[in-house]
Order: structure tokens, then C-alpha cells, then sequence
């Protein structure tokens, strides 16, 4: 991940189809895509391709909270 082209978030946008970036901005919120550059504020043309064939991959990973197994035995 990472190479070729890097955008801002009105580029991000624009380059995914959206016509206005504060819906995509809006999206970013659930989906993580990462940010890359020195300042962490652009969005990788490769990431942005993922992101377009399988937005599931840029979900946050849920984890269930470990039971303790002391209390499976009382």
C-alpha cells in the first residue's frame, strides 16, 4: 500500500466519485482509511483503490472483550 499518486481529502473525494468531500469526510469517520506524507494528510491513490473495490478492508476490527476464566469456574 502507499504508492503512486497521493491526494487531499478534496482530491480523495473527487478521485473515488464523490461529488462533495464533506460526504466522503463524513465516510472517513467509519472507514480508516490511513493517512500518509510527512504531515499525515493525504490519502494514497493505492488505498483509495482499495477502498473503492472492498471498503470492508478499511473497517475497524471489533474485538469481543475476554471473559475471565476464573469466573467461568465459580
Amino acid at each position: 500500500m502507499g504508492r503512486g499518486a497521493y491526494y487531499d481529502i478534496k482530491g480523495a473525494a473527487e478521485y473515488c466519485g464523490y461529488r462533495c468531500p464533506s460526504h466522503f469526510g463524513q465516510m472517513l469517520r467509519e472507514y480508516h482509511i490511513p493517512l500518509k506524507g510527512s504531515k499525515q494528510n493525504r490519502y494514497a491513490q493505492s488505498d483509495l483503490d482499495i477502498f473503492m473495490e472492498n471498503p470492508r478492508a478499511f473497517l475497524p476490527v471489533r474485538r469481543k472483550k475476554n471473559v475471565s476464566y476464573d469466573l467461568l469456574w465459580e
